[in-house]
């Protein structure tokens, strides 16, 4: 119940204060709430310059992070690596022959100065161009200014290029799987697709 209090203070004469006061019993006591005992993380500063670096680093493409796969399967199971920092595999497909040499030649020519530039390179020989790849191929066969076709081709697998030939082409064209020359990789479109990487740079012949 409220209460009435007079006091005198110096200087202000007698003035009342309303006091109220209120009984709690302890069987009607707010229960209290405790806090459990949480511990906040650790937070430590890391100066900005501190930063800086890194985030220039992985922007610069170094870091593994944003790395391609560096290797790709073959349809016979075997690893092959992909072109250095990530560069797009070049594919070139070939699909004349002993009609148009000249399309052959520049073909093979492309496939093999893209592996002096360091990319992974690959020849896919179809329609008339699987003959390209038999072991008796005459060695004097050759266009214009170009080295023989088959000294070409053997080039071009010795310095790392892949050679794929299109199965289906080569029964059509009545050239025999085992006639054709070491390293020539027989295959579908299928075989093909899962051998090569999502990007990669395409010319056709």
């Amino acid at each position: 119940m409220p209460c009435l209090k007079h006091h005198v203070l110096p200087g202000l004469g007698c003035v009342t204060f309303t006091v109220v006061s209120a009984f709690i019993s302890p069987n009607h006591a707010p229960p209290i709430q405790t806090k459990p005992n949480q511990t906040k993380p650790l937070m430590k500063t890391i100066p900005l310059r501190s930063i800086i670096p890194v985030v220039a680093f992985v922007l610069a493409g170094n870091s593994p992070l944003l790395q391609p796969t560096l290797s790709a399967q073959t349809p016979s199971g075997e690893k092959v690596a992909l072109s250095p920092k990530g560069k797009p595999t070049v594919v070139v497909n070939i699909t004349r022959g002993m009609d148009d040499l000249h399309a052959a030649c520049m073909g093979i020519s492309l496939a093999s100065n893209a592996i002096k530039a360091g990319r992974r390179s690959v020849i896919f020989l179809n329609v008339h161009a699987t003959v390209l790849a038999t072991a008796d191929l005459s060695a004097d066969l050759k266009f214009a200014d170009f080295p023989p076709v088959k000294q070409m081709i053997a080039s071009f697998v010795a310095d790392g290029g892949e050679l794929y030939v299109c199965g289906h082409c080569a029964a059509v064209s009545k050239v025999a799987e085992s006639n054709l020359i070491k390293g020539v990789i027989v295959s579908h479109h299928e075989d093909l697709f899962k051998a090569l990487p999502a990007a990669a740079l395409s010319f056709s012949y």
